[in-house]
């Protein structure tokens, strides 16, 4: 079967955790997982008794030892890099593939050996330009030359020219390289120093956290007051790239703390990686690290032989005394509530924990519906006529519950919502929070969800309000109040495949907080601020995509 289109496909690499993610910008690809390698090459010699030449040729021999393996291992690919491989995709379509390594997360030694480079001391330590060693503190100043496989492998081709071991040696020192080649140089669509990620577990909570604040913290806590704690804790949490270069100087210049290491300088490529390769979730060695973690704790308690059943047993026993455990304080919580009287309130609050979203935020007092409309409505056209109309919605959708024109409706408003919803990628539970806030830290944000209903594609709605109904008979309903989005007759000059634009509906309008399935995210087409036309974005996880183009019958 021929191909029927070509597609580029990045694997994502976590050294350390031992994953790797194949997938493509509108495809799903299959899931690849193994075991690498752990920089563990021991020297038979007791280190301290070695001279300088002698730790650089033993770490130069390391670092070959490793593209050695890794070149083996990955060498069915580099001709893939280059021609492709053609392979049938999850949607039933042929296409061609060509894996490249775009996302490398691994902490700082592990990333000076995949990529060649010298430790942490060295004059040029960074994996991914040649900043100097002086200047790591300062992470707003001017960009180092960046690495790439054509100037690296430049350097080595000068370095093999020297006539001496000295002169080669200050080459490489000068570009922070050792005398070794890197397998993915030969690689199409694989830069290894551009790959390189800033990965939050090593570099923030190990790194300057761990290593470096939490210990200056400690020793300026035995003799100071709590405005030192409050300095460092400022430092730590405020990450603002400006606003933490600031508080780091003040730091130094108070507590005599030096930021010239390779971690502190990582922080000044996270915008840059963050443009290139999304939010810092997508590089993070956290996730893995805590499976790895979990793996290890279980492999410890087997014999060591056939330890894969063991494991699995293990953890099955785990995961049993977990329900076991959770069961027992949910009882002995309800039996404390059915003591002090409150077994109505706990069998209410049982049937809100069923629901499938929770309201956050309260805003403001409980209010007549009939005073909340005629004073919104004022400046706030979708509140207009919202009282007869929420009756009407009423009437229709909960013809128990019908109002008269008399009886009085109570309602409270609220900023945010957490929708729970089961993800058609692996069907474990999802949620996501969304906003309705005139105000969310100085800016309007009112976000979009998906609503159900019978339309052939996903419906979409903005959320304009939050409202809990208190009704006469004594039970709540829940609504939010909403500006649908319908398709739009706008289309733009490139038309890409499952291109879709949605008009924002002038009118709003009321549904049941049962028929919202969870958040959307939608791009207005252009900058002006009274833009209709958005783009429908369906890439913003594996069961958006699923959703829009794979819809369950």
């Amino acid at each position: 079967m021929a191909p029927t289109s070509d597609k580029k496909c990045f694997w994502e690499w976590w050294w350390s955790t031992s994953w790797i993610h194949a997938y493509g910008p509108f495809s799903i690809c299959p899931f690849l997982s193994f075991f690498s390698l752990q920089s563990q090459i021991l020297d038979p010699s007791d280190p301290s008794s070695q001279s300088a030449p002698q730790k650089e040729e033993f770490s130069r021999f390391k670092n070959e030892v490793y593209q050695k393996v890794l070149q083996k291992v990955f060498s069915s690919l580099q001709r893939r890099s280059h021609n492709g491989d053609a392979h049938l995709c999850a949607d039933g379509i042929t296409r061609v593939l060509y894996p490249g390594i775009l996302i490398e997360s691994q902490d700082a030694e592990e990333a000076a050996y995949f990529c060649g480079c010298r430790a942490a001391g060295a004059n040029h330590p960074c994996p991914k330009c040649l900043i100097s060693h002086s200047d790591l503190h300062n992470i707003t100043g001017k960009f180092a030359e960046s690495r790439t496989p054509e100037n690296m492998r430049a350097v080595i081709n000068l370095a093999s020219k020297a006539k001496t071991k000295g002169a080669r040696e200050e080459v490489l020192k000068a570009h922070g390289l050792h005398n070794v080649e890197h397998f993915l140089w030969d690689f199409k669509f694989s830069d290894p120093y551009r790959a390189y990620s800033y990965d939050t577990l090593h570099s923030d909570d190990l790194g300057k956290w761990g290593k470096h604040l939490w210990v200056l913290l400690l020793a300026v806590l035995e003799n100071s007051d709590g405005q030192a704690f409050y300095d460092i804790l400022k430092a730590s949490n405020q990450m603002a790239i400006l606003i933490y270069q600031k508080c780091c100087t003040k730091v130094t210049m108070e507590y005599g703390k030096s930021f010239d290491f390779l971690k502190q300088h990582a922080s000044q490529h996270v915008v840059q990686d963050i443009k290139e390769k999304g939010t810092v979730d997508n590089f993070s060695t956290r996730n893995g690290e805590g499976v790895q973690q979990e793996a290890s704790q279980a492999f410890e308690q087997t014999n060591m032989k056939h330890a894969e059943h063991q494991m699995v047993a293990i953890d099955e026993k785990l995961e049993a005394i977990a329900r076991i455990r959770m069961a027992i304080d949910n009882d002995t919580q309800a039996r404390q509530i059915a003591s002090e009287g409150g077994a109505d309130e706990a069998a209410a609050n049982n049937v809100l924990d069923l629901r499938p979203w929770t309201f956050g935020s309260l805003e403001g007092k409980r209010m007549n519906l009939r005073a909340l409309a005629e004073d919104r409505s004022k400046t706030h056209r979708e509140y207009h006529d919202l009282d007869q109309r929420l009756r009407d919605f009423i009437a229709f959708h909960f013809p128990e519950e019908a109002l008269s024109y008399e009886d009085e409706v109570f309602v409270r408003r609220y900023k945010n919502v957490v929708l729970k919803f089961q993800s058609l990628e692996d069907w474990t539970e999802g949620r996501d929070i969304m906003r309705c806030n005139p105000s969310f830290h100085g800016e309007p944000r009112f976000d979009c969800v998906i609503i159900h209903d019978d339309a052939p594609n996903l419906s979409v709605a903005r959320l304009c309000d939050l409202i809990r109904c208190s009704l006469p008979s004594g039970n709540d309903i829940d609504l939010a109040l909403v500006h649908r989005f319908s398709q739009s007759h706008w289309k733009p000059k490139t038309v890409w495949s499952g291109c879709r634009v949605l008009d924002e509906d002038v009118e709003s309008s009321l549904v049941s907080m049962d028929y919202v399935l969870r958040g959307a995210l939608l791009c207005p087409v252009s900058q002006r601020e009274d833009e209709k036309a958005h783009y429908f974005v369906d890439t913003v996880d594996a069961d958006m995509f699923l959703k829009e183009n794979y819809p369950m019958n």
